[in-house]
């Protein structure tokens, strides 16, 4: 990372701020970074001097910014990715262990899922519907378009996080169905081997007296 990555990460990282306030403490960083260059540190020496993590809690907490909210939201939305990961992964392992029986029943189950995250956009085309009624009545056609594009946006998060939710709690306590091994009939197997058995004998005595 050089010196300009660096101010952009912590650009980013500081966006819940005013403008104002982000440039401000941006340019501060940037003053500092250019005295430490001055005294003749190199970029690489003043990057690790000032991690990126540091900056920008000291930048936060100074602005009255609850830091710690913040990186429980962020620990809390990577740990239901992880999870979800890991109950994929699951899944898979689980299906290539069982029979084709079980199988079939995941899959039905997945469709199931799927089906009830695609009715929940009911209740966002009648949101829509009502919106487009409201704004036919008030004659602002181009609302239309960004009506839409807001109502799709936000059922498209609602599913995500429903999904986030449901998915791993669902199928958490599946566990693999052994393939069940082909059943071999003794009895008959003895049958076929002294069958067998007779008939070489036979063919033996045959061979002997010829």
């Amino acid at each position: 990372m050089n010196i300009k990555n660096y101010i952009e990460e912590i650009r980013n990282r500081i966006s819940i701020l005013d403008l104002e306030s982000q440039e401000k403490e941006l340019n501060e960083i940037e003053k500092k970074i250019n005295e430490e260059l001055a005294i003749g540190l190199t970029e690489e020496q003043i990057l690790k001097n000032y991690p990126v993590d540091n900056q920008v809690l000291t930048i936060l907490k100074k602005h009255g910014i609850n830091t710690d909210f913040i990186g429980q939201n962020k620990t809390k939305t990577k740990d239901k990715f992880n999870q979800l990961f890991n109950m994929f992964y699951k899944l898979l392992d689980i299906m290539a262990k069982n029979d084709f029986k079980a199988n079939i029943k995941i899959i039905g189950d997945l469709l199931i899922l799927v089906v009830l995250i695609c009715l929940l956009d009911i209740p966002f085309i009648l949101i829509r519907n009502l919106g487009d009624s409201l704004i036919q009545y008030i004659n602002v056609p181009y609302m239309y378009n960004i009506w839409g594009i807001i109502i799709n946006i936000l059922y498209i998060i609602v599913a995500i996080l429903i999904f986030l939710n449901i998915f791993p709690k669902w199928f958490k306590n599946l566990k693999p169905t052994p393939k069940k091994a082909k059943k071999v009939n003794v009895a008959k197997l003895g049958e076929d081997l002294t069958s067998i058995s007779l008939n070489d004998i036979s063919q033996d005595k045959e061979v002997k007296k010829e």
